[in-house]
This record gives C-alpha cells, structure tokens and sequence, in this order.
C-alpha cells in the first residue's frame, strides 16, 4: 500500500480513482495533511483515539490532525474513522 500514503490522494486500488466513490473520515483528513504538512513521520506514539490503530495507514494523518488542532473527535472519545464524509 505504499503507493497510498506517498501522495496527496487517497487510493481504492493502484488502478481506481474511484471519483463517485464516498470519502470516508480518515482519507479525508490524509488529503487535508498531506497537502498541508506532507507526508507525516514517525513521530507519533501511543493512540490518539480508541478507535485509530497505531499502525493503521492513516493514524499518522489523524493524530497529526488532533495534534494540530483540526479534530477532536466524537463526544465519546472516538474519531470514526471509517463512517463517510457528507
């Protein structure tokens, strides 16, 4: 899957665009970091939501976005990251 994460784009398949498929939360905010900060590090430990693995592909954007202040997740403690974004 490295040809997901060295991009702004989110990816379906290495082939697919995918453009009338839905945006779920976490390719969402991967879009809005990479474009912003690039391609995050390795610089974040520990889980910054229940529901975000650490060594999910998108944990490094939406711990980079909780970091930076953008999100902050449900009133539950949880990010969500696969339900879509409207």
């Amino acid at each position: 899957r490295d040809h997901c994460v060295t991009g702004v784009q989110t990816c379906a398949l290495p082939i697919s665009f995918g453009p009338d498929r839905p945006l779920n939360r976490a390719e969402l905010l991967k879009i809005l970091y990479a474009s912003k900060f690039g391609r995050p590090g390795d610089m974040f430990e520990g889980d910054c939501f229940p529901d975000v693995d650490r060594n999910a592909w998108y944990a490094p954007y939406v711990c980079g976005s909780k970091d930076a202040g953008w999100v902050s997740g449900y009133p539950d403690g949880t990010f969500r990251p696969s339900q879509n974004v409207s």
